[in-house]
């Protein structure tokens, strides 16, 4: 298993730049690496917020795989916002940016594409995001149709794809990913149970330990975050907090090691942070690296009921 460097955590050192429009220069980008490789990770997990891969030429990518290395680091994933494929104005640049997206990996030499089919930010209503359940069979079919061969030209570069649970879109269950999953039927494509985008659904489909023991068996790429719910008075509804992994409302020792009984061994990338990221992405690790190395071994020995 390998620990990533979810680079969502510094999305905001590229103000006054918004997300997605900005390449972090060799000056802007050195302390950064240089932090993440002294901080004992094994990668990063390239979101577009902070490095619009796609828009890079081949030989710029080739750049950044050169100064990754260079810090000793590799690029794990590459993680393309929000990319539904469908019902979207944005449809069919989104399907051109995760074909861009998968030859950036190819070249930067990541293992996986993360691939999640959400509405871009601001499509949505805040108060009515968009569910699995409005999505037809026929979209599900076309989501399929359109991601097969994205996967097929994946596998020829050695890259994976995952799907990843996600809210706001039609894969936000254990069973609109593995029925996508299914429906693509191609070896190199796998599913991202990113349980934190499930919990923090004001009226989530499924519990977070439900859908993550259904889709550990065909998991090859994790992203990791917690949150706390707040109920608040009244009315008013009920909140998500983002909160470190160790202090949220999901246990994280609890979903690793299901994971890892089901045989996953891929990379987690840690996507936690808020205020300080870099402390709290790094307080994250450590957490996790204690749960490999003092609780794994002893959870996986013991003998399970059914033997």
């Amino acid at each position: 298993m390998r620990i990533l460097f979810g680079v969502t955590a510094i999305s905001g050192y590229n103000y006054p730049h918004p997300p997605f429009t900005h390449v972090p220069s060799p000056s802007e980008r050195r302390p950064l690496l240089q932090w993440i490789a002294r901080a004992g990770f094994d990668g990063l997990d390239i979101a577009d917020t902070w490095l619009p891969f796609y828009r890079l030429s081949d030989g710029e990518l080739a750049e950044w795989r050169a100064d990754i290395a260079s810090h000793g680091l590799r690029v794990g994933s590459l993680n393309p916002y929000r990319c539904i494929v469908t019902r979207s104005p944005q449809a069919d640049s989104n399907l051109e940016k995760l074909q861009r997206s998968v030859e950036a990996a190819i070249i930067l030499g990541a293992k996986t594409v993360n691939v999640t089919l959400s509405v871009p930010f601001g499509e949505s209503p805040r108060d009515r995001p968009l569910t699995s359940a409005d999505a037809s069979e026929a979209e599900y079919q076309e989501s399929a149709r359109k991601l097969k061969p994205l996967a097929r030209r994946a596998a020829e570069g050695g890259v994976a794809l995952s799907i990843e649970l996600h809210d706001d879109g039609i894969l936000d269950s254990a069973a609109s990913c593995l029925k996508l999953l299914d429906m693509i039927d191609e070896p190199n494509v796998g599913v991202n149970p990113d349980i934190g985008n499930l919990y923090r659904m004001v009226a989530p489909p499924e519990h977070w330990r439900d859908a993550l023991v259904a889709m550990a068996p065909r998991t090859n790429l994790w992203h990791v975050k917690n949150y706390k719910k707040i109920v608040l008075p009244g009315d008013l509804g009920i909140v998500s907090m983002i909160a470190p992994v160790e202090d949220g409302d999901i246990d994280f020792r609890w979903a690793l090691t299901e994971l890892v009984r089901h045989g996953f061994d891929g990379d987690l990338s840690i996507e936690a942070g808020a205020g300080d990221g870099l402390s709290v992405i790094a307080r994250a690790k450590r957490y996790f690296e204690e749960i490999v190395a003092d609780w794994l071994p002893l959870a996986l020995a013991a003998p399970t009921d059914a033997s």
